[in-house]
Parts: C-alpha cells; sequence; structure tokens
C-alpha cells in the first residue's frame, strides 16, 4: 500500500498501532503489505474495531487475501475477530489493486484477488518473469 494511505490510517488510529495504551513508544506497525484497493475495507475495519482498543501488528495479502494481524482486551477478543473475519471476506471479493469487484486468481502457484481489468495487466507482468 502506498506510504500516504498507510500514513493517513497510523495518524488517524494513532493508538492501534503503538505499543501501549497511551499511544507512547514507537509504531508497531509501519507499512501495510497489500495493496491501494483495500484501503476502504482497511479503513472501515479501524473505524469498527477502534473502540475495543485493539493492538494491530501486521495488516498483509497473503494467498491472495486479506489478514489483519491484531490482538484484543479480552472483553472484545470474539467481536473484534468477528469484525476481522467480516472484513477479510469482504476483501476476498475486491481487487486488491484498484478496488473495484474482482475474484481470486491463480497465475504459476501465485494467489491474488482482482478484477478483470488488472488480472490482464498482472498476466503480462508474469510473462516477462
Amino acid at each position: 500500500m502506498k506510504q500516504e494511505l498507510t500514513d493517513k490510517l497510523l495518524h488517524k488510529y494513532h493508538d492501534m498501532f503503538h505499543k501501549d495504551a497511551r499511544g507512547e513508544g514507537k509504531p508497531t506497525l509501519r507499512f501495510i503489505e497489500c495493496g491501494d484497493g483495500w484501503y476502504d475495507i482497511i479503513e472501515r475495519l479501524c473505524e469498527d474495531i477502534y473502540a475495543m482498543r485493539p493492538k494491530v501488528m501486521q495488516i498483509k495479502e497473503k494467498f491472495g487475501g486479506l489478514r489483519f494481524y491484531a490482538s484484543f482486551n479480552s472483553d472484545y477478543t470474539d467481536q473484534g475477530w468477528k469484525r476481522i473475519k467480516q472484513a477479510e471476506s469482504e476483501a476476498s471479493e475486491i481487487c486488491e489493486e484498484c478496488g473495484q469487484p474482482g475474484q481470486a486468481r491463480v497465475v504459476k502457484g501465485w494467489r491474488s484477488t482482482q478484477c478483470d481489468k488488472c488480472y490482464e495487466i498482472y498476466l503480462q507482468r508474469m510473462e516477462k518473469k
């Protein structure tokens, strides 16, 4: 994800990405390892779970899907993970690159979630490798 989008999340949800509840210390998350197309999903997720005071360790793409790793106070664990799983499921139908409707694709063993247009671009890049 572009650093400017990551920085927007780090600024808006500052406490979620720092080592302690007071927001002190260095960020535990400095960048997000996925395409810009999932920004809106991630931003809505952060907004929905912010009051639960999670500590987010990592946000990335893995096997073509969104992965959001966080810990919650025991009062919110089930509720928090339910919302995370909902966002991860939503991302499975959204192009990771552009945010348009997409689907899971496999090319040369690499999984990704992409729309038709981004998939064509991806295929062209893979052919050059």
